[in-house]
């Protein structure tokens, strides 16, 4: 499963347990350590309520992970502050952990003299450095700093860029770069209509998207799906996932990369909305060709489509039958 992947799955959890207690939040995110980070809850890797001893005194934590970082769980709807992030740093003292994580409406957290925060937004390019630094099997103090310091300065690049980016440095980097084949006044004229050209897309786009998310606001989404998988006693390994919803002309559309045909395989998996099922299919490599006719070249995937209306799934480009990968269906 893909850190993105995972990443879709803490997302969707996050949102399912907005309005619920504490201990509901860390029961969650004691699976999410163990089934997505890779600590093991039967070794005793993930200590739940750990008591410290101060000072005659008992104080409890929230979760201890793999004995790397302390966790404090807070809920999502409640929004923390300085008060919340000073109880973590007392907590990474007290445990003579370097590394600390708090959850709430955010993900917040600290190594050493550093400091980061995460949203639970969904395609969010910080989270999934944060699930592969804080992997099991890739954890390491010096790498949680590094990665926070380099992410931080990536974050204030792009700000930088953002400001500095105005319409008329855009216009005069233009001109310059026209300069050379055309007179002033044909590169205005082109600039001038282009932007207008712009602004037509732009709002076409803004009413076309509304009118998606109108249409398709019931739809089942990746993560969600992957979830009713692996609750169905799916168990997915690192292979990528593909999935589609049915669409009305009954066909199923999905995107595998070359390598995914090739010689990796992957994992499909097909939601049929109306009936309430998710066909899961694992798919082998160097079955279904990489034929360069049915490549995208902008995204760099091939563009396949499953016959929905058929019994045996026929993928119609190559005209190969996908039941022979038939692994389960799933009723939600």
């Amino acid at each position: 499963m893909t850190p993105a992947v995972k990443w879709e799955i803490i997302v969707s959890k996050y949102r399912e347990n907005l309005d619920e207690q504490e201990s509901v939040i860390e029961a969650t995110w004691e699976k999410i350590f163990a089934e997505l980070f890779g600590y093991s809850i039967l070794m005793g890797e993930i200590k739940r309520q750990y008591n410290v001893s101060v000072a005659h005194t008992n104080v409890r934590v929230d979760m201890v992970v793999g004995d790397n970082f302390v966790v404090e769980i807070k809920r999502h709807k409640d929004i923390f502050g300085e008060v919340e992030k000073k109880q973590l740093n007392d907590y990474m003292k007290l445990l003579s952990l370097k590394i600390g994580v708090l959850i709430g409406d955010r993900i917040y957290i600290r190594a050493n003299d550093y400091s980061f925060e995460i949203p639970f937004i969904a395609e969010n390019r910080s989270a999934i450095g944060f699930i592969q630094s804080f992997n099991k099997y890739n954890f390491d103090t010096y790498n949680v700093a590094s990665w926070i310091s380099h992410e931080k300065q990536f974050l204030e690049d792009v700000e930088t860029i953002k400001q500095e980016a105005t319409p008329d440095l855009i216009k005069d980097l233009l001109k310059k770069h026209f300069s050379e084949r055309f007179n002033t006044l044909e590169i205005e004229e082109a600039l001038k209509a282009s932007i207008t050209q712009a602004k037509e897309v732009t709002t076409r786009t803004v009413v076309i998207s509304s009118r998606v998310i109108q249409n398709n606001y019931s739809r089942l989404k990746k993560a969600r799906a992957i979830q009713i998988c692996i609750e169905g006693g799916m168990k997915f390994d690192d292979k990528g996932i593909r999935f589609a919803n049915k669409l009305n002309s009954g066909n199923y559309h999905f995107d595998p990369s070359k390598k995914q045909l090739e010689t990796e395989g992957f994992w499909l998996l097909l939601s049929d909305e109306k009936n309430k099922l998710i066909h899961v299919f694992d798919v082998d490599g160097g079955i279904i060709p990489a034929n360069d006719e049915w490549l995208n070249t902008n995204e760099n995937l091939y563009k396949l489509r499953v016959n929905g209306e058929s019994n045996d799934f026929t993928e119609r480009k190559s005209d190969i039958s996908l039941t022979q990968f038939h692994v389960k269906t799933i009723g939600y």
